[in-house]
């Protein structure tokens, strides 16, 4: 059988390479091999052979080399053995066009950056008078109520305590509420309604549900810059050298009920590096003689409830004349309650009654030392009633 001027050997692998791209620069020379005319070889260059028949010889192309940049593109070798012989056209990502240009980010936020928004303080807000009839809409079912006090709690913004008290319910009052489930379990209790009042009245002064953190105080640059929770604490329990008159006899007249000394010692004690320990070692540093207070004591009294309920205890009257020195060394002002208490318990007492919460001794202030909350001896028609200041009073009920 003649030859047609090339073979080709059915075991020789030709690989994985594309026959389109190999077989069209063969096709030619074989075809003219076979009418016995002359051919071209690769270059253009005419090349005889024995009969006229050029001898074509091939062997597989290397494998192509991946690149690290396109990621092993299969037309990348392809392209690099077209048959016309041009070289392929770079591509912005072949090693020969240079480097990756860069992607754009957007510039993170340092946490630094992020600016706290606090609540504008009470003197800012619109005034919602207790009697405006917007107040008493009960448009909130119970479990949205539970579920905003959660969220309120849960955000700093009161203590459970605090919030009671705000409310003007008991804690008992609250704990039956909270602990009931349903939309309308719970609709008839105090606790219901005067949340829904406390969260309405939050809504028409343009503050939300959940009131932002306060901006966390800076430590770098500050005045408490480097102290140790140590001496922050000690500088939190100076009062300097303020001395009030009836101190070192235990004298000093007392103008405030067990609920203010409440709020002031929950405050007093969000304040960074203050400890009860430290609060604790600053109460009996106001004491008279070697009288010394213990966390324990100061847990039992913030357990209480009520205007007098605590009177008779070391931290109401020692808490009273440590914060009392700390406002004159800040050269604080006088609240409206403690001028209200002041012509209740000062001396004349403003011609007002005498009530069962003044000293025994006839002497200013509120009694210190005998409970107030202990038993009192009174006829069945008799009822011991207490106002927000403290003071005590027997009522008849009935005929």
């Amino acid at each position: 059988m003649a030859s047609s001027g090339w073979s080709w050997d059915p075991a020789r692998p030709l690989g994985d390479r594309d026959m389109n791209i190999l077989w069209p620069s063969l096709m030619p020379a074989a075809q003219n091999s076979a009418d016995g005319s002359d051919a071209t070889n690769a270059n253009g260059n005419g090349t005889s052979g024995t009969n006229g028949v050029h001898h074509h010889s091939f062997s597989a192309p290397p494998p192509p080399q991946q690149s690290h940049l396109n990621g092993g593109n299969e037309n990348h070798f392809a392209a690099a053995q077209s048959p016309n012989g041009a070289k392929p056209a770079e591509s912005p990502q072949s090693p020969d066009s240079g480097s990756k240009p860069p992607r754009a980010t957007a510039p993170r936020k340092r946490k630094s950056d992020a600016v706290a928004i606090e609540e504008p303080s009470p003197e800012d807000l619109p005034d919602i008078p207790d009697d405006d009839p917007r107040l008493d809409e009960l448009d909130q079912t119970c479990n949205q109520i539970r579920s905003k006090i959660r969220r309120f709690i849960e955000s700093g913004a009161m203590k459970v305590g605090e919030f009671q008290d705000e409310l003007g319910i008991s804690p008992a009052s609250y704990r039956r509420f909270m602990n009931q489930t349903g939309v309308r379990q719970g609709e008839g209790s105090d606790a219901y309604m005067n949340a829904c009042r406390f969260f309405k009245k939050r809504e028409l002064q343009g503050l939300k549900v959940v009131p932002p953190k306060k901006k966390a105080r800076s430590s770098v640059g500050g005045k408490d810059a480097g102290k140790s929770e140590k001496q922050k604490a000690a500088d939190a329990i100076d009062t300097g050298d303020v001395k009030l008159d009836g101190e070192d006899e235990g004298e000093v007249p007392v103008y405030d009920t067990c609920d203010e000394l409440r709020k002031k010692v929950r405050a007093f004690l969000k304040k960074d590096g203050v400890t009860q320990a430290a609060l604790c070692r600053g109460i009996s540093a106001c004491l008279p003689g070697d009288q010394v207070v213990q966390a324990r004591q100061l847990t039992t009294f913030m357990g209480k409830s009520g205007p007098t309920r605590g009177n008779n205890s070391p931290i109401f009257y020692g808490g009273y004349v440590f914060f009392e020195k700390l406002r004159i060394k800040d050269e604080k002002p006088k609240t409206k309650f403690r001028l209200e208490m002041e012509g209740i318990y000062g001396p004349g007492r403003g011609g007002k009654k005498k009530s069962g919460s003044h000293r025994r001794d006839n002497k200013p202030g509120m009694e210190t030392k005998v409970d107030l909350s202990g038993p009192m001896i009174m006829r069945d028609n008799e009822r011991l009633t207490e106002d927000k200041h403290g003071q005590q009073e027997i009522i008849t009920v009935g005929k």
